[in-house]
């Protein structure tokens, strides 16, 4: 878990790095043609999901309700152990701060809640209708085709 106060970038660089590694985070977010994103999020705590594993993240897309969306992929320095990544393509580098990584094991014990653990983030609605059954199907499979 991440610590109360932000976990910065500059706080661990000069710190042993060898738990960490270059890994790519997956995201999925609302696809409006508007300025800003706009994640699945985990509605307990509001954060932006991020996962190492695309096939959680589809996981967790075949639980919210059916909107147009688009995949997005950060470049990230992760620690698996820890559960924690930084974004390497911050615009100040050092300032960056952790980000939670959602793990497959997470997602699976939230799986057991009686309510929905995830949502889109508030902001906007969708401008086009939203897509059909199999217009959302053939999107899953698209992106379940890129995973191996």
């Amino acid at each position: 878990m991440l610590p109360k106060k932000p976990l910065k970038l500059k706080h661990i660089k000069s710190k042993d790095l060898s738990g960490f590694q270059h890994l790519i985070g997956h995201y999925v977010e609302l696809k409006h043609g508007l300025m800003g994103c706009f994640p699945a999020i985990i509605d307990e705590t509001n954060e932006m999901i991020i996962c190492t594993d695309k096939n959680v993240l589809l996981d967790i897309l075949e639980t919210l309700p059916r909107k147009e969306c688009k995949f997005g992929e950060l470049q990230m320095l992760v620690n698996i152990k820890d559960n924690i990544g930084f974004v390497l393509n911050h615009f100040n580098q050092d300032e960056a701060e952790a980000e939670r990584i959602f793990t497959k094991e997470e997602f699976e014990q939230r799986k057991s809640s009686t309510q929905q653990p995830y949502r889109w983030a508030a902001g906007v609605i969708s401008l086009k209708s939203e897509p059909t059954e199999e217009e959302f199907q053939a999107t899953l499979k698209a992106a379940r085709a890129n995973c191996a």
